[in-house]
């Protein structure tokens, strides 16, 4: 340590008597004189190397003429051999986290030949990865996203490509719908391979899908009772309305980004008692009537306000049921 310190050499011709600790261990095990080097290259100590006899004072400074001449390509090697180790440590690291990402990863070449994958993807598509190496990522991809992928690739070694939403064909034949990232990972100035970095989205997509159904049924439903539907979001702003709602009101499709209380109420501010309002505070479900003033007539609403939580079950958005009960009045 001290010649790692120092950067000089040190000889200790009697153990017995020296001053470091290693010393009495060395003259335990019957090494009665050493030598201590420091190995330095450009400048820097990278180690040190110790020479031990078994026979008092069989060390002088001459010694130091013959190890000057041999130090540096030493420590070379020790520097080669700290490199090594590095690069296998990342290396390994590396592939650990290949392996065990949460997501779907692959190499490929330029031309879209797999070289390997993790184990998240042969999970996900269903092969193994005998089964995936050497074949083409193209092989496993519906015919609209062979052309994507193909464009992505070439755009990805020159510069930064968007995730892009592609669809692959799972082993037992399901379409998987995936995001896709690529990078090109260089070595230098060269490619290496081109990283693919898939997310599974089939379960968003398809909750998605349902959701739109579902919404298409109650838009449906509500307008044969002659009631408008609409979701509010926390800025009080419309974020989707049915098409009863859009086909009857003179903003049409722009209703959409509109306050509620605008255009309802025709309040330039928002009303103390707004439905939605109650509804983001109790997070409880809101039935009310309210008097609003339509083209300078009196119209009487239903109002049933009911919260859309998310997966932390806060209210994030109010869904408004608003039936027109003024010739009951």
């Amino acid at each position: 340590e001290k010649i790692i310190q120092t950067g000089k050499p040190i000889i200790v011709n009697d153990t017995s008597t020296g001053h470091f600790w290693t010393d009495k261990v060395l003259h335990n095990e019957g090494i009665l004189s050493r030598l201590g080097f420091p190995l330095i290259l450009k400048g820097k100590v990278l180690g040190a190397i110790t020479f031990g006899a078994k026979e008092l004072n069989s060390f002088d400074e001459q010694c130091y003429f013959y190890l000057w001449q041999i130090a540096p390509q030493l420590a070379i090697v020790l520097e080669n051999t700290i490199l090594f180790s590095r690069i296998k440590t990342s290396e390994e690291r590396y592939k650990m986290l290949f392996n065990y990402a949460a997501d779907s990863m692959m190499m490929v070449d330029l031309n879209g030949k797999i070289l390997t994958v993790n184990r998240r993807e042969e999970e996900i598509i269903g092969y193994q990865m005998e089964e995936l190496v050497n074949k083409y990522v193209f092989d496993f991809l519906t015919i609209p996203s062979k052309r994507t992928v193909i464009s992505l690739l070439s755009m990805a070694v020159n510069k930064k490509a968007p995730t892009t939403e592609i669809e692959v064909i799972s082993k037992n034949k399901q379409i998987l719908v995936m995001e896709l990232d690529i990078i090109a990972v260089r070595e230098r100035n060269d490619i290496i391979y081109m990283l693919a970095h898939f997310r599974d989205i089939t379960e968003r997509k398809n909750l998605e899908l349902e959701l739109k159904r579902e919404k298409e049924k109650l838009d449906d439903i509500v307008s044969q009772i002659g009631a408008d539907l609409l979701v509010i979001g926390k800025d009080k702003k419309i974020r989707w309305a049915n098409k009863r709602l859009i086909n009857n009101h003179p903003l049409g499709k722009n209703i959409v980004n509109h306050t509620c209380f605008d255009t309802f109420c025709n309040f330039e501010e928002d009303p103390v008692e707004c439905p939605s309002f109650k509804v983001f505070k109790t997070a409880k479900i809101n039935q009310t009537e309210r008097m609003v003033y339509n083209h300078n007539k009196k119209k009487f609403c239903n109002v049933i306000s009911s919260p859309i939580f998310d997966k932390e079950g806060n209210v994030v958005q109010v869904l408004e049921l608003i039936q027109d009960i003024t010739e009951k009045k």
